[in-house]
């Protein structure tokens, strides 16, 4: 075109500024021919150091991208940090779970370790500087009941705190302030448990001497206080006592004199 153009303007067949137009086109067509030629070169080559350095910027960002999205979706699954049971669920499909880095948020499951059970006991203030780590226990069944089992104190807790186990019978004492303690336990094989099931435990306290003890049967516990019936002139009165050591058949208390008659329940 740009030869016929041109041979047009030589026969008069156009202006002088056409031919210079013509001109300037024709340069401008030459220079990207040149570019293209040029950035071929540089491809071929493996392009500018600075067009590298970019491409690979956009890369990295890409990259990175693509693991806050992986960040992301990992929040949307929650994973149990142990193999267990699930005791209780507090979050349902749909709902939106919120929390904070430090993890403080409210727990969406409880789970239990069924592979490793543990007992927690309380034992009552006066008893509480003697229990320790070590000392062996037997379990039996609420109320006194059969033997179950037995165990090993593991843990004692480092300081007296409220009671959590209603006072509603003399096996279990109206004092409010005990002292916990966590027990390995080993039952006998026909009897299994469910998780949350309370027993008694006799721990094996070395003995000593009290000043005053009274049969379990003497005694009653009436809106968290323990009495008993104690002897006088014209029978027997009621009497509010504190309770101290306890073991299968008697109670050591507090209020009533050495020696005197008590009444003891049948």
């Amino acid at each position: 075109r740009a030869r016929r153009e041109r041979s047009l303007i030589e026969k008069g067949a156009g202006t002088a500024s056409d031919g210079e137009e013509l001109d300037r086109a024709v340069v401008i067509a030459r220079a990207r021919v040149d570019a293209a030629k040029a950035r071929l070169g540089l491809s071929e080559a493996g392009g500018r150091p600075s067009e590298i350095r970019s491409a690979n910027a956009r890369v990295a960002a890409a990259r990175a991208a693509v693991e806050q999205a992986r960040h992301e979706l990992d929040k949307t699954r929650l994973i149990a940090p142990i193999d267990g049971v699930v005791l209780r669920r507090r979050i349902d499909p749909g709902d939106v779970v919120t929390g904070t880095g430090a993890g403080t948020g409210a727990p969406a499951f409880e789970l239990a370790d069924t592979s490793r059970l543990e007992l927690r006991m309380e034992v009552e203030e006066v008893d509480s500087s003697r229990l320790a780590s070590g000392l062996s226990v037997k379990l039996v069944l609420a109320g006194g009941g059969q033997s179950i089992g037995t165990g090993i104190v593991r843990r004692v807790g480092a300081q007296l705190e409220r009671r959590t186990i209603g006072a509603h019978d003399a096996r279990e004492r109206a004092e409010g302030w005990v002292r916990a303690a966590w027990i390995e336990p080993r039952f006998d094989d026909e009897h299994e448990l469910p998780l949350g099931h309370r027993v008694e435990v006799i721990v094996g306290l070395p003995a000593r001497q009290v000043p005053a003890r009274v049969p379990r049967s003497a005694l009653s516990i009436r809106e968290g206080r323990a009495w008993v019936g104690v002897g006088w002139a014209l029978g027997f009165r009621e009497t509010p006592v504190e309770l101290g050591a306890a073991d299968d058949s008697f109670v050591e208390v507090r209020g009533v004199a050495p020696g005197a008659r008590v009444r003891a329940q049948r």
